[in-house]
């Protein structure tokens, strides 16, 4: 599919995976996904306040850095000059922000 397809798509499996890592069972009706009642047997160890793993996301296109603002909680940069890895880092900051996600 097309760029914003696939970016809608990799929303849904990041909701879907985070939920199914917290959730004791996940019902989900998505555009791309679905899924009734399924459980995973072996869950990952709760430290602290985080019930999760990280989700590490890397894109640089404005529908990739919507979906990282919104699901991600580490965003991946590839070698890029300074300077650009720093104007994206305050364009994910504002759309952090505006999401109420730090």
């Amino acid at each position: 599919g097309d760029q914003a397809a696939r970016y809608a798509r990799t929303r849904e499996f990041l909701q879907i995976v985070r939920r199914l890592w917290t959730d004791d069972t996940v019902t989900y009706r998505g555009e791309h996904f679905s899924v009734t009642d399924p459980t995973l047997a072996a869950r990952p160890v709760v430290r602290g306040e985080r019930k999760h793993p990280p989700l590490y996301f890397g894109g640089a296109s404005a529908a990739a850095e919507e979906v990282a603002a919104t699901e991600a909680d580490v965003q991946l940069f590839w070698g890029e000059p300074l300077d650009d890895v720093a104007e994206r880092i305050e364009r994910l900051r504002q759309l952090s922000e505006k999401l109420g996600r730090e």
